[in-house]
């Protein structure tokens, strides 16, 4: 996935919104309603965190965060907390890994984190008015849809040197170091 924009957020969020409508539609009858919603959440922010990692650019520490998400899901699963709070584990998942991957200032986290709330709280409004599991994520994923456009990845190159001099300065060769601790790094994450 490239740049996200607000387009494909509302692709996004219409895509995952039938989705978890239909695996709600489909598994109910086999199992408690509590159960299949908490199912279809946990595959929703799963797929939507899968989704902003590679939109990312960022190769190094996803197995880390996948696994760290996986773990938090499965035990928010096991302990089957009240509806609100597994959906708000699941949320912050989800801003989360945009603070990790996206965000660099703690401004722009705060701000995620009120459309995270926002988008929680009109999930929770349309589904008590309409008990619509499909306009519950739509509405959810909408709102997350406005952040998209915004998202700059954390991952910046370091700028170039000069090359145009012939003695390297200080300048040039920290930045020369920078990369090479970088290299390592990603020679060192691909590894594991």
């Amino acid at each position: 996935m490239s740049k996200p924009t607000f387009g494909t957020g509302v692709l996004i969020a219409l895509l995952l919104s039938l989705a978890a409508a239909a695996i709600s539609a489909a598994l109910t009858p086999l199992f408690s309603a509590y159960a299949v919603i908490r199912a279809a959440i946990s595959l929703a922010t799963l797929v939507y965190v899968l989704l902003l990692l590679s939109a990312s650019g960022i190769r190094f520490g996803r197995a880390t965060t996948c696994a760290a998400a996986l773990s938090v899901m499965a035990l928010a699963f096991y302990l089957a907390p009240p509806l609100a709070l597994f959906t708000l584990l699941h949320i912050g998942l989800i801003w989360l890994a945009r603070c990790f991957y996206y965000h660099s200032g703690v401004l722009a986290a705060l701000a995620d984190l009120g459309l995270c709330l926002l988008g929680f709280a009109a999930a929770a409004w349309a589904l008590q008015q309409s008990g619509s599991t499909l306009l519950a994520f739509w509405c959810f994923f909408l709102i997350q849809a406005a952040i998209l456009p915004a998202l700059r990845s954390r991952h910046r190159t370091p700028p170039l040197a000069d090359s145009g001099s012939t003695t390297p300065d200080h300048h040039e060769r920290f930045q020369r170091a920078y990369r090479s601790a970088e290299d390592a790094l990603r020679k060192a994450s691909l590894t594991t």
